[in-house]
């Protein structure tokens, strides 16, 4: 289990951000956003002291779930 370099707690959460890639000024017009103008960044944070403790593009998310060697046993737990 990681534990947080700031305060030494072993608890921490996922969580993530959308933005826009290269804004321009002003912002997009109301319902021209397209979807290859976001990007997708997750991390996970110390639950007692908010440091981050580590960041992931959406690509090395994907990448870690897919070498993950039992994704599945994960996904039956859970729905049970």
């Amino acid at each position: 289990m990681m534990r947080c370099k700031n305060c030494g707690s072993q608890f921490a959460s996922w969580d993530g951000t959308i933005t826009i890639v290269n804004p321009t000024p002003g912002g997009p017009g109301d319902g021209r956003l397209k979807i290859h103008e976001l990007t997708a960044t997750f991390y996970i944070a110390c639950d007692e002291c908010s440091e981050t403790l580590r960041t992931f593009t959406l690509d090395e998310l994907v990448h870690l779930l897919n070498t993950w060697t039992q994704p599945m046993a994960f996904v039956e737990e859970k729905r049970t």
